[in-house]
């Protein structure tokens, strides 16, 4: 996500969660409201790239570390495989 974001735990937004209504739904004018708003749109901003991206055969790379060989895999769509690897020392 590009942006960062202050988030606001309040005791009534804690309350919200705990019976179930969001607090922007209950308090949708407060400032912390917006807040919630705004991480909420960046977050559906990023996923869209994210599905755009792989539509367009690219995407984020799969990172996968195989305990057994001591080797960290990297998957990319658009390049070969690549690896990683811990040599150990004897």
């Amino acid at each position: 996500i590009e942006h960062s974001y202050s988030v606001p735990l309040l005791g009534k937004i804690a309350q919200n969660g705990d019976s179930g209504t969001p607090f922007v739904v209950s308090h949708p004018d407060s400032p912390q409201a917006d807040i919630y708003r705004l991480l909420a749109k960046s977050v559906v901003e990023e996923v869209a790239k994210i599905k755009e991206a792989k539509a367009q055969g690219g995407g984020r790379p799969v990172v996968k570390y195989d305990s057994g060989k001591h080797v960290l895999e990297i998957f990319d769509p658009k390049f070969v495989v690549s690896s990683i690897s811990e040599e150990k020392e004897e």
